[in-house]
């Protein structure tokens, strides 16, 4: 099932939507010391987190170079979606910077709209040669 579940009560769930600080730049979530050690650099990533928790940022971009950037983007979204579809938790696009996750956009069955852009800013990083 794309974007997996927790399996636990919702009213006992902690949510990572409760994180999200409004700053005035944008949307952030900041990291705590334990989540600082799993920051692996700036950039795009996605995170994965349970009882709103990162537990793993996962790099879609990371594919072997081709001749064929088009090949490569395709490659990096199947990854991405294969991530998702195959590990447990709440899953989000962020922005890496300074130890805190920028614009956060959780990726659930019940947005299509995240995933088209999930894809799509994944596929542009790729070609663009952003990885």
């Amino acid at each position: 099932m794309r974007g997996g579940h927790v399996a636990v009560e919702r009213g006992l769930m902690k949510r990572v939507v409760d994180r999200i600080e409004h700053a005035p730049a944008c949307s952030v979530i900041r990291l705590d010391e334990e989540e600082k050690r799993i920051y692996c650099g700036a950039g795009f990533m996605l995170a994965r987190f349970v009882d709103a928790k990162l537990v793993e940022l996962h790099d879609p971009g990371e594919v072997t170079y081709q001749s064929d950037r088009q090949a490569m983007a395709t490659e990096a979204v199947g990854r991405a979606y294969a991530w998702i579809d195959t590990t447990e938790g709440e899953h989000w696009m962020v922005m890496c910077s300074s130890y805190e996750l920028c614009e956060p956009r959780q990726l659930t069955i019940a947005d299509p709209s995240a995933y088209a852009s999930m894809a799509n800013k994944v596929a542009e990083r790729v070609i663009n040669g952003l990885g």
